[in-house]
């Protein structure tokens, strides 16, 4: 499956070919993404991508894949679903991209095209985004996609043994995307 989402720019699946790539943005930018991205740390070498997609990668369902976002075929940014509960149709976005393609819009086109795609091809009633409260263009894609601000998670995500950030969490339901 192969997502065009603006001239040049597309989702796939992660696969992993990709590897090499995804570890070189996340070797090359640790100071930028480790801010935000609690993995980062714990990517010490390509073996650990390689690990990570192959956990990913066996999800035979929209609602559990992890894509690839590519503009002019070059790697940008990662963005996937992950934590779907079955018990209340929910499921969490999750997304990031490298330094130099930020402020593009590539992220933007990339919710609005896969919650289009959950919403419309799938039996999913909500998808949530989970920010840190200090990762603003983060929160900034959450709003302009069209989701809501419901809780502030405390201690939700941690970065290190004795280091734990909170997180905003952003919802919409597909009543609500309907309406948009």
């Amino acid at each position: 499956m192969k997502l065009e989402i603006s001239k040049g720019v597309c989702l796939t699946p992660i696969k992993i070919s990709d590897a090499e790539e995804v570890f070189a943005v996340i070797n090359t930018q640790r100071t930028y993404l480790e801010q935000w991205l609690p993995f980062v740390p714990h990517t010490k070498e390509k073996q650990d991508t390689v690990n990570f997609i192959k956990s990913v990668q066996t999800a035979d369902e929209l609602l559990q894949t992890t894509f690839v976002i590519r503009k002019e075929n070059r790697f940008a940014g990662v963005i996937g679903f992950k934590n779907y509960t079955a018990h209340s149709n929910r499921v969490e976005l999750g997304y990031w991209l490298a330094a130099q393609y930020q402020k593009q819009g590539l992220m933007i086109r990339s919710v609005r095209n896969l919650v289009r795609l959950a919403f419309e091809e799938t039996s999913v009633n909500s998808i949530v985004i989970k920010c840190a409260e200090e990762n603003f263009p983060s929160i900034a894609i959450a709003i302009r996609a069209g989701f809501t601000y419901t809780e502030l998670e405390e201690n939700g995500e941690q970065l290190t043994v004795n280091t734990y950030r909170d997180l905003m969490v952003f919802k919409l339901t597909k009543r609500h995307w309907k309406t948009l």
